[in-house]
């Protein structure tokens, strides 16, 4: 019976929140958390940790200024607020889901779930072993469409979102222009994490400033499809 309440009433049951912005109803997992300071101030709740009443928006811009706009966070809350910047709020989540994509990343690695190079991302696409494809940014375009092609073939995604530089440090310390992820459950919560960020990031005003202030940070998302433009070797 108590496992059953589990289940009805935590969030392995599924649950849902409704977008302050657009309204739409979506599993908790695939909104973005803000709760209220003290003095009135809306603040990101990037962990999902914080105390006290929240409210959900999805992880786009427009979503957040649609809030802003109709009022929303103080009929939220249930007194005045100040009105955030979407912008500045785009930024905070941002940074925080890419500190959340390096941490997985390490994880993985240290865990053996990650393979690296060409030749072993190849094979693990074969084996049906990779769920994930973390193809660098400033990859060659001649790699890029070789693995998007087989990716496609077994529909694992492709992200890219990091450079040969950042997914180095995952192996061995040396660029590092593709690996694969082959634990589903990290897979899976990657690619969550990595489209909210990318939402996030192509939304924002100052989507550009933001991947310059990522230490050489890119942001794509192929879904295993061909690259439409040429990455340079």
């Amino acid at each position: 019976m108590a496992r059953d309440r589990r289940k009805r009433n935590g969030r392995r049951a599924g649950s849902f929140r409704t977008c302050v912005g657009c309204r739409e109803k979506k599993p908790i997992d695939e909104l973005l958390r803000l709760v209220i300071s003290p003095e009135g101030k809306v603040l990101p709740d990037l962990y999902g940790r914080l105390p006290g009443r929240g409210a959900h928006v999805c992880p786009d811009i427009k979503c957040l200024e649609m809030a802003v706009s109709r009022n929303a966070f103080s009929r939220a809350f249930k007194c005045r607020v100040q009105a955030p910047d979407p912008v500045e709020l785009c930024q905070a989540f941002s940074k925080s889901g890419i500190e959340r994509i390096r941490s997985m990343l390490a994880t993985a690695a240290r865990s053996g779930w990650i393979k690296a190079g060409r030749d072993a991302v190849r094979m693990s696409i074969r084996k049906d072993s990779a769920s994930l494809i973390m193809l660098a940014q400033d990859s060659s375009s001649a790699l890029a469409k070789q693995i998007s092609r087989e990716a496609e073939r077994t529909h694992v995604p492709v992200k890219r979102i990091l450079t040969k530089t950042e997914l180095g440090k995952y192996h061995k310390a040396r660029p590092l222009a593709v690996l694969a992820v082959t634990h589903r459950g990290v897979a899976k919560r990657l690619s969550k994490e990595i489209g909210h960020v990318l939402s996030l990031m192509v939304g924002s005003r100052k989507g550009s400033k933001l991947y310059s202030d990522h230490n050489g940070l890119t942001a794509s998302d192929d879904r295993g499809m061909m690259p439409q433009t040429q990455a340079s070797a």
